[in-house]
């Protein structure tokens, strides 16, 4: 008996599946396309967003900048455009500082010809305890005062370091004190007092 072979045919095909399939197609090669484009494009950012920030780190390594706190411009704490420093004073120079409504440093004597503003509150601590309280010409007493400078002037002076590495501060010559007053910002302020006797005894502040 001879067995009939089924007969193909082709399946039928409406024209909207065509055109949905087609359709289909295009936006996954659009899509794909686009989404390489954009991954394509995030790596590049990436690699120049990297370069930049290695770039400025060689540049900090080899001049490192005021503003970050260390290298040639010192370790003085930044605020807002300025810059703050202290001062060890004896009793003479806090009573001038006091007169002037702790606005600014008198002028320096004409055997001073410089004017040393550091860079620390624990440089300047021990000054005013270790050195001025035992000296006669400070009055036997040490005060630190602490004040800001604006930081684009401190910029034309380079810190000098003198001892050990915390031992930091500027060298202004006793002719641009003016300026240096000028450059203050804000009043100035005593943060510590050492020191036996009578020449505590006046107040900080009126």
């Amino acid at each position: 008996m001879r067995v009939r072979e089924p007969e193909w045919t082709m399946p039928r095909v409406r024209v909207r599946d065509v055109v949905a399939a087609v359709n289909g197609a295009a936006f996954l090669m659009l899509a794909s396309g686009r989404l390489l484009r954009e991954v394509r494009r995030w790596r590049q950012e990436r690699r120049r967003g990297r370069d930049r920030y290695e770039g400025q780190g060689r540049r900090r390594r080899r001049r490192p900048a005021w503003r970050f706190g260390t290298g040639e411009h010192g370790t003085g704490e930044q605020r807002m455009g300025t810059v703050t420093l202290y001062r060890p004073v004896g009793q003479k120079e806090f009573e001038r500082v006091r007169e002037s409504g702790f606005s600014a440093f008198p002028p320096r004597l004409p055997e001073q010809p410089l004017f040393y503003p550091v860079l620390n509150e624990a440089y300047a601590t021990q000054i005013a305890r270790d050195w001025n309280t035992k000296d006669a010409f400070s009055g036997y007493a040490g005060y630190v005062l602490r004040f800001a400078v604006r930081a684009d002037f401190l910029a034309h002076y380079p810190v000098r370091t003198v001892g050990a590495s915390e031992h930091q501060e500027y060298w202004v010559p006793a002719e641009d004190l003016p300026a240096f007053n000028a450059a203050l910002v804000g009043r100035i302020e005593v943060i510590a007092r050492f020191g036996t006797g009578v020449e505590l005894s006046t107040p900080v502040e009126e």
